[in-house]
């Protein structure tokens, strides 16, 4: 967070013009020196400071041993631990060395209406990577002087972390906790990844679906403090400068998204910042990276929700979306700036575009071998994958390569799922051919088939359109979900299409009956409702139960997909393994449970072994 941003007297957000707005100090966040000798290591692999530098930058000889018990984060790369163990001193450093540098006096004298001891204390207070609340040590309290901007009490971090999950449970809706839950991010780092870390069954669905569907909704008016970066397509030609803003010089995985598409919201513009902000945050409780690698970015291209583009308080453009090739020059040069200053081994994570632009993105910049990938096509698709074989490992449930498969929508998320169901046949040894006869797909028009009339199939449905010869099926089917249950008979149904109620009663009883009647008396149907918000869910667990007698296997919406931190490229084949080792983490008290996913609180071991499965 820019000192700009942080400092409360200077940032007045909107009022300042791109010539007028101040750059103060462009890293925040290094308050201590980068001088590796300032640390070393203990005997239990925690991190020790030998010197602290007072805020002139020379050294204090006094300054008392400060043990920097921090959470040690794990990054995704060679399925290892990037951070060096208690032996591999510099290695430690050089991770830790450019997080807690000290500005210059130049950068912390040009706030000029501040004294520099006032304008450091209050500018570690409120940097999260610094604050720990009353955790706070006493060395860091004194030489960045935060005495008296801190209580004088002492606790220690698990404190701190029960007092927050103590005062979090006293909010009264899941938006009010939001907005806590994201101001202790910004104010308290290791307090919030800790509290996530501990209780993310509990969080996850406070930072994610589906409490972000709302917050993304209301996102002009939350007051939220400034969080990623925001570039819009006035800044061509200027990305690269404002790419230098962010303070974090080592950045592994961006997230990027442009809004058309938020969950099954559709177009909410710049509301939807809290997308990337909350993905970033799961990569971090969840798949164990720092969070000053990740990079929230949201293009603003425009909003074509008139409702919101008059909303006096919203904070994008007031305009129509720009389309083409005005809207791809934005893509290409955001994406070269970020691998200009991150290098090449950066990940490019795509989020909640339009399916129009998603594939086509994708297809780009992987062709490039860019380490690229699209939550929804591709993680949402990992997910789905592991959750359909961990199915499997339950009594009743038809293998894959014997089922058919109803997909109720055709959007990124089924089309991503149904071509990597596609691999995962093939190396059971089902043709390709043969896989995709597996595989029937119902938009909104109905079943995908060639001798449909209307709007060309774009090329990823017509990957999966039936033949000629099912047209007559097709034409029976309609538009009637019941229909096409009892005439294509599938064991497994899988929806996103963001129609909440889709799957009836009337429907999920008809799963339950054609399964049996085609894989006998004791088989199981699968019901997959992944759409979310949860209001858009096509129906919930207990209905399912509840209409086959509890005969059903249900799954529901998880996208937090496979980080490749380190890669080169990210693979279908990457996809795939990270699917299986998902449903290889399925334990015996989980399969007794009949899950078909690990629990939410597992899921950081599972996506480690799925990125060690991939090879990454």
């Amino acid at each position: 967070m820019p000192v700009s941003w942080a400092n409360p007297f200077i940032n007045k957000w909107k009022p300042f013009t791109a010539s007028k707005a101040p750059r103060i100090c462009s890293v925040p966040y290094r308050i201590l020196s980068a001088n590796k000798n300032c640390w070393s290591s203990t005997k239990d692999g925690s991190l020790a400071v030998d010197q602290v530098p007072d805020h002139h930058g020379s050294e204090s000889k006094e300054a008392p041993e400060l043990h920097c018990n921090r959470r040690r984060w794990l990054l995704l790369a060679s399925g290892s631990a990037a951070l060096a163990e208690a032996d591999a001193k510099e290695a430690a450093a050089q991770q830790l060395g450019s997080l807690l540098q000290e500005p210059t006096i130049k950068e912390t004298r040009s706030l000029k209406a501040y004294n520099t001891t006032i304008s450091t204390g209050i500018q570690a207070v409120r940097t999260p990577s610094i604050n720990r609340g009353l955790a706070t040590e006493d060395a860091v309290r004194t030489n960045l002087h935060m005495q008296g901007l801190i209580p004088p009490g002492r606790t220690d971090l698990q404190c701190e972390i029960d007092r927050a999950h103590a005062a979090l449970s006293k909010c009264c809706s899941p938006l009010e906790k939001y907005q806590a839950v994201m101001t202790l991010k910004e104010t308290n780092g290791d307090c919030f990844y800790g509290l996530m870390t501990q209780h993310l069954n509990d969080y996850l669905p406070v930072i994610y679906t589906p409490t972000v569907g709302e917050a993304c909704q209301q996102w002009s008016s939350l007051l939220a403090r400034p969080q990623g970066l925001y570039i819009s397509i006035s800044d061509l030609g200027q990305v690269t400068n404002i790419l230098s803003n962010w303070p974090e010089d080592e950045v592994k995985v961006a997230i990027l998204t442009d809004g058309e598409r938020i969950l099954g919201l559709g177009d909410l513009g710049c509301n939807g910042m809290g997308i990337p902000v909350g993905k970033a945050a799961v990569h971090t409780a969840a798949g164990g990276i720092h969070p000053r690698y990740t990079l929230p970015i949201t293009l603003d291209v425009g909003c074509n929700r008139k409702s919101i583009r008059e909303d006096p308080f919203y904070i994008g453009l007031r305009q129509e979306r720009v389309r083409g090739e005005k809207y791809y020059q934005l893509v290409e040069e955001v994406v070269e700036s970020l691998r200009q200053r991150y290098g090449p081994s950066l990940v490019i994570h795509w989020e909640d575009f339009a399916a129009s632009n998603g594939f086509s993105l994708l297809s780009k910049y992987r062709e490039r071998g860019y380490a690229t990938f699209n939550d929804d096509i591709q993680a949402t698709a990992a997910v789905t994958l592991g959750a359909l074989m961990g199915a499997q490992r339950l009594p009743g449930v038809p293998p894959l390569r014997q089922q058919t498969f109803l997909f109720f929508g055709a959007g990124q998320a089924n089309l991503g799922a149904a071509q990597l169901l596609v691999r995962a046949l093939a190396d059971e040894g089902v043709s390709e051919e043969d896989a995709k006869r597996q595989i029937w797909l119902m938009d909104s028009q109905g079943i995908v088939h060639d001798g449909r009339k209307g709007r060309p199939l774009t090329p990823q449905k017509a990957t999966f359109a039936r033949s000629r010869a099912d047209a007559g099926l097709a034409e029976q089917v309609g538009k009637d979900l019941s229909r096409a249950v009892w005439l294509v008979k599938p064991a497994t149904l899988i929806g996103a299409a963001a129609q909440g109620g889709a799957f009836s009663e009337n429907i999920v009883r008809a799963l339950k009956q054609v399964t049996q009647e085609t894989y006998g008396g004791d088989a199981r149907p699968a019901v997959f409702a992944l759409s979310n918000p949860v209001e858009e869910a096509e129906c919930t667990a207990q209905q399912a139960y509840d209409w086959t007698d509890g005969a059903a296997v249900f799954a529901s919406g998880i996208a937090l997909g496979c980080v490749a931190a380190g890669a080169t490229e990210v693979t279908d084949s990457m996809m795939l393994a990270a699917a299986r080792g998902i449903s290889h983490k399925l334990t015996a008290e989980e399969l007794q449970r009949e899950s078909v996913l690990p629990r939410i609180e597992r899921l950081r071991c599972s996506f480690s072994l799925a990125a060690a499965d991939a090879h990454l």
